[in-house]
C-alpha cells in the first residue's frame, strides 16, 4: 500500500472533481457559512495567530458550512503551509473503535478526488521513533475511518500545496505526555503547526442511543442540545481539558472527537511550536497564557432538515495566539 485512497468520496461529498469545487465553494457562499476567504473585505493582518481549529467531519451538505468557517479563519491568516516549514496535524479518531494500542498514523500519502496530499514523512518518523510506542504505524484503523479524510478537500481548494500529518487519538490515552511528544518532534525537525481536531458534537436520537430531552416538557430539544453543547464549549474555549472530559462523562453528551479535542487542547496549553502565525479578526472573548478562543460558527442538522428528533450538532471554534513583534 503506497498510497491512501479516498474512501467516502461519493458518500460524505463528491466523487468527481468538479462537482467537489462545486460543493466547497456553495458551503463556503452558504448563508451558514463565512463567506469566501479571497474575498473577504478586510485583508488587514493582525497580530495574532491561528494555532487550531475545530471542524465537523459529516457529510458537506450537513457540516460543510460549519467546517468552511475554520477553514476560512486559517486561510486568512499567514499561516502557509506551501512554503514546507509549516504543515498541519489533522488530528481524528476510530469510529469502528480499531486502533493499534495508541495514537495510530501512516507515513503515506492520501488521495482525494482533488489530487494527492503530501505526508510529512519526517515529522512521522519523529514520531515514531521518539514516542515510546505510544504513536504506532496503524493502517488498519486509518485505512477505512472518514474524521480524517473529509478535512483534505477544503485545504486541497485553499491552497495549491502542503504537507501533513495524519493521527488517529484513541478515547483512553495520556493526552498531556501525548502532547509533549508531539511538540518535542516539531521542534526536532523544525516544523510549525497548525492543528485541525476533527469532531462532531452532541448526536441526539434513539439512532444513536441518547435521548437524554426526550421527557422534558419545559424545553424543546433544540434549546436543550445548544445548552449542552454550550456547556462543553465553554471548557473546551477555556483550555480546560479535564473539565470537557468530566463534562463529556457526566452528562453523556455523544460528542465523538472528545480525544482529538482533548489533545489539542493540552498541546495549546503546552505552547507548541506555532511562532509567526497571523489571523485577523479575532476578538478577546476567551483569554487563557496569551491563547485566545472563539466560536465561530454553531448549528445542528436539525436546524436544516426540521428534524431535531434525530439530528448532529456541529462546532467551529479557532484558537489563536498574539504575535509579538
Amino acid at each position: 500500500m503506497e498510497l491512501r485512497k479516498a474512501v467516502v468520496a461519493d458518500q460524505f461529498y463528491p466523487a468527481e472533481k468538479a462537482e467537489l469545487i462545486k460543493c466547497i465553494k456553495e458551503t463556503f457562499t452558504h448563508t451558514l457559512g463565512p463567506g469566501l476567504a479571497e474575498e473577504s473585505a478586510n485583508k488587514q493582518v493582525a497580530k495574532m495567530g491561528v494555532l487550531g481549529v475545530i471542524s465537523p467531519h459529516a457529510g458537506y451538505m450537513y457540516s460543510g458550512m460549519c467546517a468552511a468557517h475554520s477553514f476560512h479563519a486559517i486561510k486568512e491568516s499567514c499561516f502557509d503551509p506551501e512554503t514546507g516549514n509549516d504543515i498541519f496535524i489533522i488530528m481524528g479518531f476510530s469510529h469502528s473503535g480499531l486502533d493499534a494500542g495508541g495514537t495510530g498514523t501512516i507515513a503515506l500519502d492520501w488521495e482525494t478526488p482533488l489530487g494527492r496530499v503530501a505526508c510529512d514523512r519526517a515529522m512521522i518518523k519523529e514520531l515514531l521513533s521518539g514516542s515510546g510506542r505510544m504513536i504506532r504505524e496503524d493502517i488498519v484503523s486509518l485505512s477505512n475511518e472518514h474524521s480524517i479524510e473529509v478535512q483534505l478537500p477544503y485545504l486541497q481548494y485553499l491552497y495549491s500545496r502542503f504537507s501533513f500529518v495524519p493521527l488517529s487519538v484513541p478515547h483512553h490515552c495520556n493526552f498531556t505526555r501525548l502532547a509533549e511528544i508531539i511538540n518535542l518532534a516539531l521542534k526536532k525537525t523544525g516544523r510549525r503547526a497548525c492543528i485541525i481536531a476533527s469532531s462532531d458534537f452532541t448526536h441526539y436520537g434513539s439512532g444513536f442511543s441518547y435521548e437524554p430531552f426526550k421527557g422534558n416538557i419545559n424545553k424543546n430539544i433544540k434549546e436543550n442540545l445548544e445548552e449542552l453543547d454550550k456547556g462543553a464549549i465553554s471548557h473546551i474555549t477555556s483550555l480546560d481539558t479535564a473539565g470537557f472530559l468530566s463534562y463529556v462523562q457526566k452528562t453523556g453528551a455523544t460528542i465523538c472527537g472528545t480525544s482529538p479535542i482533548a489533545l489539542m487542547l493540552e498541546m495549546l496549553k503546552a505552547g507548541y511550536n506555532t511562532a509567526g502565525h497571523n489571523i485577523h479578526n479575532i476578538h478577546n472573548e476567551n483569554k487563557g497564557k496569551d491563547i485566545t478562543s472563539r466560536l465561530l460558527s454553531y448549528y445542528t442538522s436539525g436546524d436544516l432538515t426540521g428534524d431535531y428528533s434525530h439530528c448532529v450538532s456541529y462546532a467551529s471554534i479557532v484558537f489563536c495566539k498574539e504575535r509579538r513583534e
